[in-house]
């Protein structure tokens, strides 16, 4: 049994190779960020955004537009002139072409331009840091996903390697019923821990399933598709010692969104204070004008020409509107600094608590890697006296119990560490780099 032991030990450290493609941790980031729908949604946004940055869209260039009309008409004209002549045309044709080009040049809005330029390029900023919050929203699920994959699948295994004891131990005692070694009860028994394991053996891969189920919809793949995972769970220990938090408000995504927030806000201020200067534009048109007509006084009639001005307008009173939006945006300003504030204090928050929360599980993974290696040893010893006929099978599935449980209070320690481990990571602006 010592023998089998260790071997039920190897095969729980390093599990046989599967059949399925290995997919690595590092290569379903890479499919998530190529194929995510909401990844890409913001990626297309974030191109919009960029688009939308420009001179023109700031007021800064001038608006040149081109018109022309055409159009004939035919009349019975019957004209009398003091004089006493008439003329008298039936189907009498007439009829103009007009053309033009206007300019429209605003040289002065109260600074509002220059004001929307930089509001454009901030918001072109939002939008960079938006795609970054949506993608370490992304790979946070990703990572909760795939490392319960990694996890869901030593339980599975561990699992099939109980049943396999319970097997075993049902056919013993089944033998020594059958001898009279055992009674009747005690198999029947064996036979309910065999069936109990077989449900729970079921129930495990089941979840194992879902669980890859979910990881190709995050990669946006067939839900079918089949794949295996890393064996191990490994963590940066070392990187998150490094961790302080008076360097994670340079780098956090969410205090950098409040910080634009601020930002736009006091652009949308001075914008409605623009309001309150007069605007002074340009314009100039370019004309080409010519009708003609079989009737009338006159046969035909050209006119080309230009003309240019200046136009100043500047508001008086609007029933107070710009003074109530003025200070409506004040406050939103004040809103926006108070938000800022209660995101610095969130994160400061959850950033101490998933460090005690990490160094306690870092513990407790110590912990319950000895408490495994004491249940390994009570779980050899059982079976031995199990074989003796020193222990009973409820003695030895008490110990085969409490073997399994010290597996998966490790593995479930591990896991939760990895998931704290990634939490610090988005925090500190570290889990993505290249956004």
């Amino acid at each position: 049994m010592k023998k089998f032991a260790q071997v039920l030990c190897f095969i729980l450290i390093f599990n046989p190779l599967s059949s399925q493609p290995i997919l690595r941790v590092e290569d379903a980031v890479k499919l998530a960020l190529k194929n995510n729908f909401s990844i890409q949604i913001k990626k297309n946004e974030a191109e919009i955004s960029n688009n939308n940055f420009s001179l023109g869209n700031s007021g800064f260039l001038p608006r040149i537009d081109l018109s022309a009309n055409y159009n004939t008409s035919v009349n019975n004209t019957n004209l009398e002139f003091f004089d006493g002549r008439t003329t008298e045309r039936t189907g009498a044709k007439s009829g103009s072409i007009n053309t033009g080009m206007a300019l429209n040049w605003t040289l002065f809005d109260g600074f509002s331009m220059f004001i929307h330029y930089e509001k454009l390029s901030e918001l072109n900023e939002l939008s960079k840091l938006l795609l970054k919050a949506e993608i370490e929203y992304v790979l946070t699920n990703l990572y909760k996903i795939y490392f319960g994959i990694v996890t869901q699948k030593s339980i599975v295994m561990l699992a099939e390697e109980s049943l396999n004891i319970s097997r075993d131990r049902m056919n013993l005692m089944r033998l020594k019923a059958s001898v009279g070694a055992a009674s009747e009860l005690e198999a029947l028994q064996s036979n309910v821990d065999f069936n109990e394991d077989s449900s729970n053996y079921l129930n495990q891969k089941e979840i194992l399933k879902s669980l890859k189920i979910q990881l190709n919809n995050i990669l946006a793949r067939n839900p079918e598709i089949e794949f295996d995972v890393e064996d191990t769970i490994l963590l940066e220990s070392d990187i998150i010692q490094n961790i302080k938090f008076d360097d994670i408000t340079n780098k956090n995504t969410l205090i950098k969104i409040s910080e634009k927030n601020i930002l736009l806000s006091d652009y949308d201020y001075n914008l409605v204070k623009s309001n309150f200067l007069p605007t002074i534009n340009f314009y100039s048109n370019l004309g080409y004008l010519n009708s003609y007509s079989d009737a009338g006084i006159l046969k035909s009639n050209t006119q080309t020409g230009y003309s240019f001005g200046l136009n100043l307008s500047y508001n008086l009173f609007n029933g107070f509107i710009n003074s109530n939006e003025l200070e409506n945006k004040k406050i939103i300003s004040i809103n926006n600094r108070l938000n800022h504030k209660q995101v610095i204090d969130n994160i400061q928050s959850s950033f101490f608590v998933y460090m005690s929360n990490y160094k306690n599980y870092k513990e407790l993974i110590n912990l319950e890697e000895i408490n495994l290696a004491v249940a390994q040893q009570n779980l050899n010893i059982a079976m031995e006296r199990l074989n003796q006929g020193v222990y009973t099978p409820l003695e030895f599935r008490e110990a085969q119990h409490r073997f399994f449980q010290a597996n998966n209070r490790l593995i479930n320690a591990k896991y939760q560490t990895k998931l704290i481990e990634t939490e610090l990571m988005k925090i500190s602006g570290k889990l993505i780099l290249d956004y």
